[in-house]
C-alpha cells in the first residue's frame, strides 16, 4: 500500500493531520528514560538482524517495535480485532461478496470503527483519527507517505489489491466517520478498484 499527501503550508488543521499521518506530531513532546532489562539472546539478536535490514539503531528498533504494540498490539484484542491472512481477505470482498453485501457490512461496521478509534486512541478527531486510519492500514501492507506543499488540500492515496468491494467498504465508513462524527463535511472519498482516495478540505 502506497499512501501519497498534499497539503497547504498554511493551514495549522492541516499540517496537525499530516504531522499525524506522519506520525510526527509528538517529535518533540517526548521524553526518553533510561531503564535495564534482561531479555533472551535470541530474540536480542532478531531485533538486532531487524535494525541492521532497516538501516537504524537497536535502540531506535527496540523503540519501534514498543511503540506498535502500545498504539496497536496490547488493544487490538481487547477490542476484538483478529488478524486475517491477506488472500483470505481478498477472496471475500472480491469474489464472494456481491457490493450490496459490503454496503450492508459496511453500515454494520460504521459505530464498530468509530469506537474502535476512539478506545484506541483514547479520544476521537481528525489529528487521532488519521493517525489511527494510517496504523491501520499499516497492518495490511507497507505505507509509503510523500508531502507536497503546494496546493489548498490534502490528498491521502492509500493504494491496495483487494479490489473495488474493498474501497467501497472503506468509503462509505469513512463519509460517515468524517462527516458525521466529525464535522467535516468537505471531505470527499473516491473509492476506485485500486485505490482510497481522501481529499480533506
Amino acid at each position: 500500500m502506497m499512501v501519497t499527501g498534499i497539503a497547504s503550508q498554511g493551514s495549522t488543521e492541516f499540517q496537525e493531520a499530516l504531522a499525524a499521518l506522519e506520525g510526527s506530531n509528538n517529535i518533540g513532546k517526548l521524553k526518553s528514560i533510561t531503564k535495564s532489562f534482561r531479555l533472551d539472546e535470541e530474540i536480542i539478536s532478531k531485533i538486532d538482524r531487524s535494525a541492521r535490514s532497516n538501516n537504524t539503531s537497536l535502540n531506535a528498533e527496540i523503540n519501534n517495535i514498543l511503540r506498535k504494540y502500545v498504539e496497536w498490539g496490547m488493544l487490538a484484542s481487547k477490542v476484538g480485532m483478529i488478524p486475517i491472512a491477506r488472500p483470505i481477505l481478498s477472496e471475500i470482498f472480491q469474489n464472494i461478496m456481491t457490493k450490496e453485501q459490503v454496503i450492508d457490512l459496511a453500515n454494520v461496521g460504521k459505530n464498530v470503527i468509530r469506537e474502535t478509534a476512539h478506545f484506541m486512541k483514547g479520544n476521537l478527531t481528525l489529528e487521532s483519527f488519521l493517525s489511527w486510519l494510517k496504523t491501520s492500514m499499516e497492518h495490511c501492507c507497507e505505507v509509503n507517505y510523500a508531502i507536497e506543499n503546494n496546493s489548498p488540500l490534502i490528498k491521502i492515496i492509500f493504494k491496495h489489491d483487494l479490489g473495488q468491494n474493498w474501497s467501497i467498504y472503506h468509503k462509505i465508513i469513512l463519509d460517515y466517520i468524517f462527516h458525521e462524527i466529525l464535522g467535516k463535511n468537505k471531505t470527499q472519498i473516491e473509492a476506485t478498484g485500486a485505490a482510497l482516495i481522501l481529499y480533506l478540505l
